[in-house]
């Protein structure tokens, strides 16, 4: 499929406005729709885990370290093939994760009651409760995303180079992750689901042989030799 799709930053450009626009017009309907019941996500560790405000700025980074990425990515870092690989790792879970939205409704119950006069970092986590519903978290789509421009950006890169970039990228990967947990905003699940689906997506991609010889013994399943 991809060798049909013409080379060229245009071809990029229009790819990722096409699905920007499909992604955020579904988000935007799921966020805003009325729902009776939600699905409560939650598990015994959530309650043991500390809230920590200052854990709101590597959560907020998670913002320009996509950008840059993608940035890179389309700019040049990725070669042709490998950049509509890309494309269909990211598109495809985070599609996934809508019709997950979509046809299990599901929400937190985590968020702490903070006080008004709280510290700079408790008020950038007040503004964020307020923009950000507590619905539509499983999996969680800041892991998912994190673990996918992360496995992207080290493909990217020559064996051996840039080490001291991808330990970054690792490290704020890492931060990121934690800090879903830490201001509340997700359950440890939706973090497992989301390297879940990060880890499929991985293999579905790029894993060809493995692909092949799943696809392989279901079909022997489903049509038995005679």
């Amino acid at each position: 499929m991809i060798k049909y799709i013409p080379e060229g930053k245009l071809w990029r450009l229009i790819s990722i406005s096409i699905y920007a626009v499909f992604y955020l017009s579904l988000f935007f309907i799921l966020e805003n729709r009325t729902m009776e019941s939600y699905h409560i996500i939650e598990c015994g560790i959530d309650r043991w885990i500390p809230y920590c405000g200052v854990f709101i700025v590597p959560y907020l980074l998670w913002f320009p370290y996509q950008f840059v990425l993608l940035g890179y990515f389309f700019m040049g870092g990725l070669n042709h093939k490998e950049f509509y690989r890309f494309m269909t790792y990211i598109c495809g879970g985070m599609t996934c994760f809508l019709l997950v939205s979509w046809l299990y409704p599901n929400a937190l119950e985590l968020r702490p009651v903070l006080p008004s006069d709280g510290n700079v970092f408790d008020r950038m986590v007040q503004g964020l409760y307020w923009i950000d519903t507590p619905t539509n978290v499983l999996p969680s789509i800041h892991v998912f995303n994190s673990v996918v421009f992360h496995v992207t950006f080290c493909r990217g890169l020559e064996r051996g180079s840039r080490r001291g970039w991808k330990r970054l990228s690792f490290v704020l990967v890492v931060l990121i992750v934690i800090s879903t947990v830490l201001i509340k905003q997700h359950s440890v699940i939706d973090i497992v689901l989301g390297f879940t689906m990060a880890g499929m997506g991985y293999l579905l991609i790029y894993q060809r042989m493995l692909r092949r010889v799943v696809l392989a013994r279901l079909a022997k399943q489903s049509f038995p030799v005679v």
